[in-house]
């Protein structure tokens, strides 16, 4: 199914209603929460924080809260399911962190 960018937003802000979180949905709530693939979100707005912008929401800064260890840790995890070294949208899709969250911190 094709969604255009108001459908996704009122996605993001009724995944935020449904899961009762102050602000910004997660990208994890979204992903448990809804029927649409968090990747066509991201896809049709570039970033995660972007589509939570659009919804009107301030994106969650949560990512240097997240010990690099614990970040470490589920990237070998990750490496062990697929096999190599995960693509971003692997990440996204199978990983405990976004594939923003390692751009964010490590820069690649």
């Amino acid at each position: 199914m094709e969604y255009n960018s108001d459908d996704l937003v009122e996605e993001i802000q009724s995944v935020a209603e449904r899961t009762d979180e102050d602000g910004a949905p997660s990208f994890r709530a979204f992903k448990q929460h809804s029927n649409i693939p968090a990747s066509t979100v991201t896809d049709r707005f570039g970033s995660w924080n972007a589509a939570v912008e659009q919804a009107g929401f301030e994106p969650n800064t949560a990512t240097d809260k997240i010990p690099r260890s614990d970040l470490i840790d589920e990237l070998r995890r990750l490496h062990d399911v697929v096999g190599e070294d995960p693509t971003g949208e692997q990440m996204d899709e199978q990983g405990e962190y976004v594939y923003i969250t390692y751009y964010e911190r490590f820069g690649s």
